[in-house]
């Protein structure tokens, strides 16, 4: 069942008065409640709440990427931009690798099952905090480095990450009302009061913190090493040559002459 054909689902689901609503909402909005979460949600409202049968999950036909140490991912959690330096310094192409087969893994995993809605990344044989790191990764090489291809990538996982792991509660959905904006409402107010994409964006706080110091130290040691430059005394001209000290010299030279002329007629 693909998205327009389970928000149409839901909608019959409605009463008469409540489809107009419906109708008249964002298709964010209607994704939200008739799953709670998006595309690879875990469970769909229905009516009754009828489980639906669904097709079973496939897995790519390539094995999934190793698994990071628990290490590296509670330093790229803490310390996103030095985690990423010492990345491209250090192991740059072990780490790119494994980032292109996650990316591989995933999108694989995604495109198989996009039509089947009980299908999202909790049935990837890839743990939580890894695909978070992938995600993570893949912002980082979007910001640091401009490569537009992550971005893309980034864009699409996270929005995955979010729908499969941290899927919006929508239990209290107010199902006797009929008003637009009171529907538009509640559903603005759950997400700031569950936050559900906070995992990336307390994390993208993290960067952007960090960065920002970075920034300062660098123009801290500028300023200083301008100060120091200032604060060196100028180098002393150089002396130029005494001209009385030639004149005697070469006063000396004749009178040697003149003498040596003298005794040269005695």
């Amino acid at each position: 069942m693909d998205q327009e054909q389970r928000i149409e689902t839901f909608r019959q689901s409605l009463p008469p008065d409540q489809q107009e609503a419906f109708d008249a909402l964002s298709p964010q909005d209607k994704d939200a409640l008739s799953v709670p979460g998006s595309l690879h949600a875990q469970r769909r409202a229905s009516s009754g709440g009828r489980a639906e049968k669904s097709a079973p999950v496939k897995l790519p036909s390539f094995p999934a990427p190793p698994t990071l140490p628990e290490a590296f991912l509670d330093e790229l959690d803490a310390h996103p931009l030095a985690t990423f330096i010492r990345i491209k310094r250090e192991g740059q192409r072990e780490m790119a690798a494994w980032m292109a087969g996650c990316c591989q893994y995933i999108g694989s995993f995604l495109d198989q099952n996009a039509r089947n809605p009980a299908a999202d990344l909790t049935k990837c044989h890839l743990n939580r905090r890894n695909i978070e790191a992938c995600a993570k990764l893949l912002y980082l090489s979007a910001i640091v480095d401009g490569d537009q291809h992550s971005l893309r990538y980034f864009v699409q996982f996270s929005a995955e990450i979010t729908a499969s792991f941290y899927p919006l509660d929508i239990s209290n959905f107010p199902r006797g009302t009929s008003d637009v904006q009171t529907l538009r409402s509640y559903l603005e107010a759950e997400r700031q009061r569950q936050r559900p994409d906070r995992w990336i964006e307390d994390w993208k706080e993290t960067y952007r913190l960090e960065e920002r110091e970075a920034l300062e130290k660098r123009e801290q040691a500028k300023q200083n090493a301008a100060s120091l430059r200032s604060a060196e005394p100028a180098p002393a001209p150089p002396v130029p040559p005494s001209r009385g000290g030639k004149a005697g010299c070469l006063s000396m030279t004749l009178a040697l002459l003149a003498a040596a002329a003298v005794l040269a007629f005695l």
